[in-house]
């Protein structure tokens, strides 16, 4: 099995019910949150960013999408498992803040042993014949 797709652990990635788009919406904040382009505001101590639902669908045409509610939906769900965090700030209009989560770090781990070494995913194999 390959261990990373887009720097991020497959294993973990399906434990948390994350798909390849996920992935691929969660590599563009990542490599965009710090190039000095997105708007930020401090919340708590953390810094949030605000994502523009148009820019990701403009970016990433490879997704497919032009509704801004699937990707609500995406940045929802990474919130949900824990890999981002989000705040809403209403104020002369409805803006989305996102930082990354606690669970973000699980998904960047280099350990290849996530979980039992000898669980694979998908179906296990039951072998022919019965045991003695």
């Amino acid at each position: 099995m390959k261990y990373t797709i887009l720097g991020f652990s497959q294993r973990r990635a399906i434990e948390l019910g994350l798909d390849l788009k996920h992935l691929i919406v969660l590599r563009w904040f990542v490599d965009y949150k710090d190039t000095g382009k997105m708007s930020h505001k401090i919340f708590e101590d953390d810094k949030y960013y605000w994502i523009k639902y148009e820019g990701i669908i403009e970016d990433l045409p490879i997704i497919k999408t032009t509704s801004h509610d699937t990707i609500y939906r995406y940045l929802k769900k990474m919130e949900k498992v824990g890999v981002l965090k989000h705040r809403t700030l209403k104020q002369g209009g409805v803006w989305s803040y996102f930082t990354l989560g606690d669970k973000y770090k699980e998904l960047i781990d280099d350990d290849r042993e996530v979980g039992n070494k000898s669980e694979g995913i998908g179906n296990k194999s039951e072998g022919i014949g019965n045991k003695s």
